[in-house]
């Protein structure tokens, strides 16, 4: 079984030496982070460059995702750029060289790994003279130093002229921009490379079509609100925390038996002992948001810890099911400013709840009914947990929520 670690990459800065390209980074593995420069490319650092802009509020994250870009024929990575409470992805052309190095990142198990990684320095000192010289800023270069960068302006400035005098044509850039709208739709579901996808035979498309009707849509509610503890009257959402774990699949089974919605809320250290079940719950159309790294009480925690719980469980999540997980559900309800600071700055949702039949505390399926029965459930967010008792409950309390005629969703945000 593969291990997965949450583990984050964050782009500090991108530096040019004499003859090396530099990305300053941050690497949190876990709970240890350390500052890295990494040596990469020429070409992948100045691309990282042209799409970069650092300042106070903006924050840069690396993906591990990379794809190959058949129309321009090169391969391509994905920054995630935080301001403020927006979030969005970016891409930048990238080498072979780089893609074997981000791969090496993300094998490595222990911060003390980097250590034999050649291409991830801990200082710029920690490399002979001969191989890194003293960095310098583009003005302070002598003239035969700036002249790979003399160059590359000179061919910006051509561009720009062949543009302006009217070189290529309207109709190639209105072509070109669909082109890279087609490419990053692809981009977030293929991890390596884009694999161009044949159209099928009339017979197998027949065949698509009908197992496709074939599957109940699951029903879902978008949340809005940047703290959600209730839905509208009509709905009620079933909640699952502190998986995935030995009951995940078995509770799955039984919401696909009665077609109804579920929103499984991750600790990020189980994701590491069961990625398959992620794997699964996610492919069956269930929603996942995290649920913090370790299962601490965050409000106990500074402002970059609580952070690191939340990037890196999300992070982890993400580098499974290849999609953004944007809810987050802190351990014991606990919060603070810190919290919501967090979770505003890294464009998430906090959801919490208004029904908690206190499976953990009496582990008793009965208990568990009698509390959902005896509650007002329209319009609840209810608090489960992965466990026996609640496989044992969970039949009859959809089967009762369904007599209330009231929709079972999936949060979304």
């Amino acid at each position: 079984m593969s291990i997965y670690r949450g583990k984050l990459i964050e782009l500090i800065a991108v530096e040019n030496n004499v003859d090396k390209s530099i990305l300053h980074i941050k690497l949190l593995l876990d709970q240890d982070h350390v500052e890295m420069f990494w040596e990469v490319d020429a070409i992948t650092a100045e691309s990282v460059q042209m799409v970069t802009n650092f300042t106070k509020d903006v924050k840069y994250r690396v993906s591990f995702q990379c794809s190959w870009d058949p129309l321009q024929k090169h391969h391509t990575s994905l920054l995630t750029r935080t301001y403020r409470d927006t979030s969005e992805r970016v891409t930048f052309t990238c080498s072979e060289d780089f893609i074997d190095q981000l791969n090496h990142i993300k094998a490595i198990q222990e911060v003390n790994d980097v250590d034999n990684l050649s291409f991830l320095s801990t200082s710029l000192l920690d490399k002979p003279p001969e191989q890194y010289d003293r960095m310098k800023s583009d003005a302070d270069l002598p003239k035969k130093e700036n002249l790979r960068f003399t160059w590359v302006t000179a061919i910006a400035i051509t561009m720009i002229s062949a543009l302006l005098f009217g070189y290529s044509s309207h109709a190639y850039w209105e072509k070109t921009e669909a082109n890279n709208d087609e490419l990053a739709q692809h981009m977030l579901v293929d991890e390596i490379e884009v694999t161009p996808i044949e159209e099928p035979d009339r017979e197998d498309t027949s065949v698509v079509d009908e197992d496709v009707s074939l599957q109940p849509e699951i029903p879902f509610i978008e949340l809005h609100e940047e703290t959600t503890y209730s839905l509208p009257e009509g709905y009620v959402a079933l909640t699952f925390d502190d998986g995935p774990s030995q009951f995940s699949i078995e509770i799955m089974n039984i919401l696909q038996e009665y077609n109804v919605g579920g929103t499984f809320f991750l600790i990020g250290s189980n994701v590491k002992k069961h990625p398959d079940y992620v794997e699964q719950i996610h492919a069956n159309g269930y929603a996942i948001g995290s649920h913090s790294m370790h299962h601490v009480n965050v409000s106990t925690l500074s402002y970059e810890n609580q952070e690191n719980e939340l990037l890196l469980s999300s992070e982890l999540i993400q580098n499974i099911t290849q999609e953004n997980v944007t809810m987050f559900r802190p351990p014991y309800g606990s919060k603070n400013e810190h919290t919501e600071n967090v979770v505003h700055r890294n464009s998430h949702k906090m959801v919490l709840w208004n029904n908690d039949p206190k499976d953990w505390e009496s582990n008793d399926p009965k208990k568990i009914i009698d509390s959902v029965r005896n509650s007002e459930v329209s319009g609840d967010i209810i608090l489960l947990h992965e466990s026996q008792a609640v496989i044992h409950a969970l039949p009859q309390i959809i089967e009762y929520l369904q007599g209330l005629d009231l929709q079972i969703v999936n949060l979304q945000s």
